[in-house]
């Protein structure tokens, strides 16, 4: 993986948040597109779609792991009131950024490097929740080999 630190800006996203084991927030991903396709919510052109991770998992049990999966979007969109939905702000600020390039069945070892690296280069993780940025993927056409995912941990 290629890792570099980034000044991110501040990012609203729509949210829909998902419980249990990482791997599966794609059921999240699907309702989150089903609302905002019922719902006419505004997306920036180049909207981007990313995944938050509330917890570690190896401290936490598989079946209380907290996640969002998430889309940026304009202004603070007017959804149905449900209780696995939000809206909210991630805070501008520096990150450690690490390019992973392969099948999201990879991920889970990409997050262990990633905190190896951040060890190495004696950064101190920030307060804001950890996230993957979704660059590429299955729904751009291209194989499991060349999807492309930004592994996100703000640093003070």
């Amino acid at each position: 993986m290629d890792y570099r630190t980034e000044r991110m800006e501040a990012m609203r996203v729509l949210c829909v948040s998902h419980r249990g084991a990482y791997n599966r927030i794609g059921e999240a991903f699907e309702r989150l597109c089903g609302l905002a396709s019922e719902n006419g919510i505004p997306m920036m052109e180049g909207s981007k779609w990313l995944g938050i991770y509330w917890d570690d998992p190896s401290e936490v049990p598989q079946e209380e792991l907290r996640s969002e999966a998430c889309m940026t979007v304009i202004g603070d969109p007017s959804v149905p009131v449900a209780e696995d939905v939000a809206s909210r702000l991630l805070d501008a600020g520096t990150y450690l950024v690490g390019t992973y390039v392969g099948a999201y069945s990879g991920l889970g070892e990409a997050w262990g490097c990633i905190w190896e690296e951040l060890q190495r280069r004696n950064l101190v993780p920030g307060k804001s929740p950890c996230f993957e940025l979704y660059m590429s993927g299955g729904e751009d056409g291209l194989p499991e080999e060349e999807w492309v995912t930004e592994l996100c941990v703000p640093v003070e």
